[in-house]
């Protein structure tokens, strides 16, 4: 009885799904041409709204790699005078630099630890 109760529940509620599919088909079905063409305007308008967010997005992902890039030059750059300098420190996880090297979201800190590592060393070496 209790599991005919919930499949009546289940079939009513298909129903009222359906009703509601069905209306608005007929509200389509009843729309005249203007309003039609203003669906269609309104509905291209949004989708070029969409094709410049999504071009403006690409924009800072493009600026973000590039602001990457940059940073990750001047770390391989000092981390590399460092080593030459023959400056020894002693680095939690020494990192690799080639140019196959690409700085992103993931691995930026662990590179940037590094350098402040080195960095650290320095500034108790001055110090004292």
């Amino acid at each position: 009885m209790n599991q005919l109760g919930q499949e009546c529940d289940i079939y009513e509620d298909r129903i009222a799904s359906i009703d509601k599919e069905i209306a608005r088909y007929e509200a389509l079905a009843n729309m005249n041409n203007n309003e039609l063409h203003r669906k269609v305007e309104s509905m291209a308008e949004e989708a070029e709204d969409l094709k410049k967010q999504i071009l403006l997005s690409t924009d800072e992902v493009n600026d973000v790699q590039e602001e990457f890039d940059e940073i990750q030059q001047v770390v391989m750059d000092l981390v590399r005078q460092f080593q030459l300098a023959k400056f020894s420190t002693k680095v939690g996880q020494r990192m690799q630099y080639s140019d196959e090297t690409s700085f992103n979201e993931n691995n930026i800190t662990m590179y940037l630890s590094e350098l402040e590592e080195y960095f650290a060393t320095l500034i108790t070496y001055i110090a004292t």
